[in-house]
């Protein structure tokens, strides 16, 4: 019997650098959205799905203490 070796953590840290870099270039996104969007869709029956990318995420120093 094999022995299954998991990869260095550099390895998989340059793999997931390699998916973000592609997700990046241009028109991909929109292609990885819009596929999502209509696969959701499909599996769920809703009437309406829809995917926003102008913000994907946010990090902020503002203080919600006011």
């Amino acid at each position: 019997m094999s022995e299954s070796k998991s990869a260095p953590v550099w390895e998989e840290e340059n793999l997931g650098q390699g998916i973000f870099s592609n997700l990046l270039e241009p028109g991909v996104l929109t292609i990885v959205a819009d596929t999502s969007a209509k696969t959701i869709h499909d599996v769920t029956d809703c009437d309406r799905l829809m995917i926003y990318s102008k913000v994907i995420a946010e990090s902020t120093n503002r203080s919600t203490v006011q």
